[in-house]
């Protein structure tokens, strides 16, 4: 599928832009209906980029400000519109989209009636740590914060936070590591890593991480039911295996023994699938994807750098790519290798130097796939953004990807 710029692209980053149609044409399993690629694009961009049909709310779900002007997309957490299509059961469906602050893009795109976008806003008032939430709305943010917290204090230290912006989430690397990791695990092994007690009352998973006495930490979690179906909510940490017998955890009637206790995520089979290996070949740049390195992100660029053509760009960023894989065959720990959920695969994270000076930080790390013997530049990515993205893989020691660094 080529993912154009045109219509539904032009909108916000598409999380599923390989796959969103096999899942909407999934919800149509049952009617007469079908969607294909070309009039779902051309439809969105008739209906919502020409007509403006698409409706936008705040993070509280409403459509509307205090002044009763209507939210735009500028001021806007959400935004849906009519697909044209209908579920099973007769109702609408929406395409939705949403961005966790304001000074992002949208992302999507996902597929629910109505009751699911208000569901799902109602979800993100609740403090989550990925598919793990805190389900009770008077203390929910306090709740997390407190956990998050009590993660950090426990494990062996580490620097979890970053070193050039603040956030108003506590151990803000923490989160997201913790997010991913449990993704990871739904998808391994069909999701065998987490424990479901008889009761199936709670699920136990592996962190990751030691504490500081070098014992794994284990998390305990509620399974609940929902409108959508279960749900994670309530994590705590495991401190003692009593606890596991206070709350009634039991695989086959019996207690949990420690030759049973859940393994941690596993991201690789072989040390080679996350070892970037220099060959003749290096990489094949794709006409698209440096479109969008050098144009859709330019604001992470040095500012030095924003005001000048896409071409001279495209140019500099090329020879600084050129000179990063020479310094890789000189050291093999350079290249990094990255987890990307979305698609459950492995990803390399280069440095990049635009002005050719290697004894300072890099200006960012470019995102490497690996295909068909090539390496492919997908995006470029902040180093705190990086780093955040490679520590799931293990924490890197190199000297260019540091959140101490400033």
């Amino acid at each position: 599928m080529a993912t154009s710029k045109f219509g539904i692209f032009d909108f916000g980053f598409i999380n599923n832009s390989g796959t969103f149609v096999n899942e909407l044409n999934s919800i149509l399993e049952g009617t007469s209906q079908y969607a294909e690629f070309d009039k779902f694009n051309k439809h969105f961009y008739s209906h919502v980029t020409l007509n403006k049909n698409i409706i936008y709310l705040n993070k509280y779900g409403y459509q509307k400000d205090r002044g009763d002007n209507l939210i735009e997309k500028d001021d806007a957490n959400y935004a849906y519109y009519e697909t044209g299509f209908v579920d099973k059961e007769g109702e609408k469906i929406y395409g939705f989209f949403q961005r966790k602050t304001l000074n992002r893009n949208f992302e999507g795109i996902y597929f629910l009636n109505l009751n699911g976008v208000q569901n799902l806003v109602k979800e993100n008032l609740l403090f989550n740590i990925g598919l793990i939430c805190f389900d009770n709305p008077e203390t929910s943010w306090e709740d997390g914060f407190d956990f998050i917290e009590e993660l950090a204090t426990t494990a062996i230290p580490e620097k979890w936070t970053y070193g050039t912006h603040s956030s108003t989430i506590p151990h803000p690397i923490l989160k997201s590591y913790l997010e991913y990791i449990f993704i990871r695990l739904t998808k391994e092994d069909g999701g065998k890593k987490i424990l479901i007690d008889d009761n199936k009352n709670y699920a136990l998973f592996n962190s990751g991480l030691l504490n500081i006495y070098f014992k794994p930490i284990y998390i305990v979690v509620q399974i609940k039911k929902g409108s959508n179906g279960i749900y994670y909510a309530n994590p705590i940490i495991l401190k003692k295996r009593t606890t596991l017998a206070e709350i009634s955890f039991t695989i086959n009637g019996n207690p949990i023994s420690n030759k049973i206790m859940p393994e941690p995520a596993q991201f690789y089979n072989s040390v080679n699938e996350i070892v970037f290996k220099p060959e003749p070949e290096f990489y094949d740049p794709d006409d698209e994807k440096l479109r969008h390195i050098v144009q859709e992100r330019k604001n992470r660029f040095p500012d030095n750098y924003q005001e000048r053509s896409t071409t001279e760009l495209a140019v500099i960023l090329d020879t600084a790519i050129k000179c990063s894989y020479e310094l890789s065959k000189r050291n093999y720990k350079l290249v990094v290798p990255q987890y990307r959920p979305q698609e459950d695969k492995i990803q390399y994270l280069m440095p990049i130097y635009l002005g050719a000076t290697f004894n300072k930080l890099p200006d960012f790390a470019l995102v490497l796939d690996h295909d068909s013997g090539y390496y492919k530049p997908e995006t470029i990515l902040e180093l705190e953004d990086a780093y955040q993205n490679a520590r799931l893989i293990a924490k890197p020691d190199n000297f260019w990807l540091n959140p101490e660094q400033k």
